[in-house]
């Protein structure tokens, strides 16, 4: 990072306008930066869902892009097709390659709230998606990563609706797109698109380790395999002979305070506010406890605890003087315990599990 650089960012963190910069709604960007409405740059177009109860609609072979879809960069193929009558009736258009498409529908929810995807086949698109066609003076690439670090403040300041948040083509059409000249749009979409490229990369081997791990952990956690060295019939014991809740309420650092809503789920971390000040009251856990999330829990949060603490009500705390706390751990982050206690779940909508039920 040069000096210049280095200087420049401590200006915008200090709230300051470098030289050659100035402010807009979006954030700040260099004065030599052109400014246009988004309907200015583009057509705006909204789609369409064919009837649900023509199951006929969806045997065709025509590419039907839903919100729920705008995940990766490109989309090369859907979930469900349509035939040329279901786009036909619904007025829908058939895109072409390169459209920019963005989840209109449901954006209080975060996952889907600032997604967007560009389609490289031929592809229609529902009701919930809008799309971005016929590109003046912005490349889409360039288009596609502006929305994609300005969608999620879009969506949370701007989405209208009371129980769903929408957007429309007003509103969207009304923003200003700051870009720069169009060979310095495409070297800046050339280099997010190269770190895409080593992200994608990336994710795909976490996810083959992670399926090695789990396929590991179904093999050494039965005795399906051995490792070299051991041998001898394991024991057979209910979770209740080797481990039981721990009861005793506290007052804890409220920076270690551990509840459903800061942890994460398939057997993610914890997400601890270590600037909160003051103390909460709670039910203690110690270093090396293992806490499960009681309130809905196929969402599999589970965590070995790092430090002591307190926690929520809604969060077990499960302490074993028997086994060793890495293996307890692991034997108690499997899908198949977290099955288990769903088969006991009391509710609906939030279901808990049962704790007698469990130990």
């Amino acid at each position: 990072m040069t000096p210049e650089l280095k200087k420049r960012i401590a200006q915008l963190r200090r709230g300051e306008l470098p030289n050659g910069y100035r402010k807009t709604m979006l954030g700040i960007v260099p004065v030599s930066w052109n400014s246009q409405r988004v309907d200015e740059l583009c057509a705006i177009t909204s789609g369409s869902t064919p009837k649900r109860n023509n199951p006929d609609y969806f045997t065709g072979d025509i590419l039907w892009v839903t919100s729920g879809e705008l995940k990766s960069k490109y989309i090369f193929d859907t979930k469900e097709k349509i035939t040329d009558s279901a786009a036909k009736d619904s007025g829908l258009v058939l895109y072409e390659p390169g459209t920019v498409v963005i989840a209109i529908y449901g954006l209080e929810a975060a996952g889907v709230r600032g997604t967007a995807s560009i389609i490289a086949r031929k592809s229609t698109i529902s009701q919930a998606c809008m799309a971005f066609t016929k590109f003046q003076n912005v490349d889409n690439e360039f288009f596609y990563y502006w929305y994609l670090n300005h969608g999620e403040m879009i969506g949370l300041r701007y989405a209208q609706g009371t129980k769903q948040q929408n957007l429309s083509v007003d509103i969207v059409g009304a923003f200003l797109v700051c870009f720069p000249e169009f060979h310095e749009q495409r070297k800046i979409g050339a280099i997010l698109s190269a770190q895409d490229t080593v992200i994608e990369l990336k994710e795909r081997l976490l996810a083959e380790k992670r399926r090695q791990k789990k396929w590991l952990m179904q093999r050494l956690l039965t005795g399906k395999q051995r490792l070299p060295g051991f041998s001898g019939e394991w024991e057979s014991v209910t979770l209740g002979d080797i481990a039981a809740y721990a009861k005793t309420h506290a007052k804890g650092e409220r920076k270690n305070y551990v509840s459903t809503e800061n942890m994460q789920s398939n057997y993610g971390a914890v997400i601890f506010s270590e600037k909160l000040p003051g103390f909460v009251d709670g039910i203690a856990y110690r270093k090396g406890d293992v806490l499960v999330g009681n309130i809905r829990p196929y969402l599999k949060k589970v965590w070995k605890a790092d430090r002591n603490g307190v926690c929520s009500a809604d969060v077990l705390v499960l302490r074993s003087s028997e086994i060793e706390p890495s293996y307890f751990y692991y034997l108690i982050a499997r899908d198949a315990f977290f099955e288990y206690v769903m088969k006991s779940g009391k509710g609906t909508k939030m279901p808990r599990g049962d704790k007698t039920h469990i130990i």
